[in-house]
């Protein structure tokens, strides 16, 4: 098992405020993305919108606020991008990952920053 810091979340709105009140252990999932114009071999994450459901919704309303983005449109998209693996650590994941990508599950922040993801290959 791997653990990869979750990296890119001030770039996807509203991925910060997602990452704020996701429960640890929420199921995350990661796919490569070879058109991405700035890293081919860039390693999105995302939350399926289904787990965005198990959170009380006044929790996420409050940490939405001010985003644009309600709860209501989250549900909207079946995922949400959060944000990616550092480049720097792509390489040990690139060689097993399948194009259909792997799941992984979500460890918060000890202080600031924007969590983790363990993936198990």
């Amino acid at each position: 098992m791997l653990t990869f810091s979750i990296v890119g979340a001030f770039y996807r709105p509203p991925a910060q405020a997602i990452l704020s009140v996701l429960p640890s252990g929420a199921k995350l999932f990661i796919l490569s993305e070879p058109e991405n114009p700035y890293d081919p071999k860039a390693i999105a994450i995302y939350v399926n919108s289904k787990e965005l459901s198990k959170i009380d919704k006044e929790v996420l309303e409050s940490a939405l606020e001010g985003s644009g983005t309600s709860p209501e449109d989250l549900f909207l998209q079946p995922s949400w991008p959060l944000g990616y693996i550092p480049r720097n650590e792509t390489s040990q994941i690139h060689p097993h990952l399948p194009e259909e990508g792997l799941t992984g599950t979500f460890l918060p922040p000890q202080e600031k920053g924007s969590g983790k993801i363990s993936v198990a290959f």
